[in-house]
């Protein structure tokens, strides 16, 4: 007889993820595990497949995100003194900001622009 878990959508979720993780953890197949913990076994190579696509964009996230996304500053001559700093992004817009400008908060909004842009 298979389990049954009553849980909502999310919960649902996160049942699946940990029962992946043990079926990972125990060394056995897919086959015996679900046999063992009295599982589909369609249910597991479904979820299997589910944790393994979202672990994989989730690296490819952090991946996108800890790469370098500006290009180095220059600073001509006459640019010097003006008290104001312009980053443009190669998607094809540009932030200015004065010289007194709060540097936490510009971190914070490039962190935002950052997350929404890749």
């Amino acid at each position: 007889m298979n389990k049954v878990y009553k849980v909502g959508r999310r919960g649902r979720k996160a049942v699946w993820v940990s029962i992946v993780a043990g079926w990972r953890a125990s060394g056995l197949t897919r086959e015996a595990y679900c046999q063992q913990e009295e599982l589909k076994f369609e249910d597991l190579k479904r979820w299997c497949y589910r944790v393994k696509q979202e672990q994989r964009i989730d690296q490819e996230k952090e991946a996108v995100q800890s790469q370098a996304l500006f290009l180095p500053v220059e600073i001509s001559e006459e640019q010097k003194g003006v008290g104001q700093i312009k980053l443009e992004h190669r998607g094809g817009f540009s932030i200015e900001v004065g010289a007194d400008t709060d540097k936490t908060l510009l971190q914070e909004v490039i962190k935002l622009l950052a997350g929404v842009l890749c």
